[in-house]
């Protein structure tokens, strides 16, 4: 025991989270007595770490991340309202013995877009989102809340992307949404205003998403939710193309702050302390790549 209260990011892999960074500088300066520690679980030991974290008196809450965005709220004894709308949690939040997943997913992901766009910008638009996981899940729901007209749905794997959108469909009121199988991803007649990233596609480690924007003619923004690295393959493109972009660092930050309120009870600062330091971070790890 260690007689704080810690808090985690769960995730396989895990070395790659910039959470435990920004969360310590939080914690170091609200001067709060609290750990915030990354844990690698694997997706056949996630049921069993679970409960273990669940018994463990100095645990408060977790992030949770890829892959066990949606498997956990198979784990925990209430879900939110989000939640059940999105199908995926990103937070579990421990009270009185009991776990409750939530999602700040979809508000994080909009916000960084509300800033370089309005509201009044994206209602209308046309989407184009590539993934079918929690992530994938959050950004469509947050999409259909911002009143986007139409939502085209793209992954690898076409009969994922199709049970996805028709799982969410009801839920996304009078936003339309159709997929587009990946053999046609760059050959599609529905032009997007916005195309957004949420696959791990493009993260260190994993292969760049391979589609190619010159046959975008329409878009004019290209959101990518990786942050590691800090310009991917697509973002590089979309640069190259003239087209606006959005990092996942400003969406990270945006997500971590309601999930830092929830450990530990107090909104965390609004310096822009954390982001230096994360943008610090990943400018280095730029530097030393071969």
């Amino acid at each position: 025991m260690n007689n704080k209260p810690t808090a985690y990011v769960i995730g396989d892999p895990i070395g790659h989270s910039l959470s435990p960074l920004l969360h310590r500088t939080w914690l170091k300066e609200t001067s709060i007595t609290g750990r915030f520690e990354p844990l690698h679980i694997k997706p056949e030991e996630l049921e069993k770490q679970i409960q273990a974290l669940k018994a463990d008196t100095d645990f408060i809450g977790a992030n949770i991340t890829l892959p066990h965005k949606q498997r956990v709220i198979e784990l925990v004894d209430e879900i939110t309202p989000i939640v059940q709308k999105i199908g995926a949690a990103n937070l579990l939040i421990k009270k009185d013995h009991r776990l409750m997943a939530s999602n700040t997913d979809a508000e994080g992901f909009l916000q960084p877009l509300l800033q370089v766009l309005g509201k009044e910008e994206i209602t209308g638009n046309t989407v184009l989102v590539f993934g079918a996981g929690g992530a994938a899940r959050a950004v469509l729901i947050a999409l259909a809340l911002a009143g986007v007209r139409k939502i085209i749905l793209c992954n690898r794997s076409d009969k994922r992307a199709k049970n996805v959108a028709r799982e969410l469909s009801p839920q996304l009121k009078t936003t339309k949404i159709k997929t587009v199988s990946w053999q046609n991803r760059n050959t599609t007649e529905d032009q997007s205003d916005i195309i957004v990233n949420a696959s791990s596609a493009g993260m260190t480690g994993f292969d760049p998403l391979d589609i190619n924007l010159d046959f975008y003619t329409k878009t004019k923004l290209v959101y990518d939710l990786v942050y590691r690295p800090i310009c991917t393959p697509l973002l590089r493109q979309a640069k190259k193309n003239r087209l606006l972009t959005l990092g996942g660092v400003d969406m990270l930050i945006a997500q971590a702050r309601p999930c830092f309120k929830a450990f530990f009870g107090v909104n965390p600062p609004k310096t822009p302390l954390a982001k230096q330091l994360i943008l610090q971070t990943l400018a280095e790890e730029n530097r030393n790549t071969p």
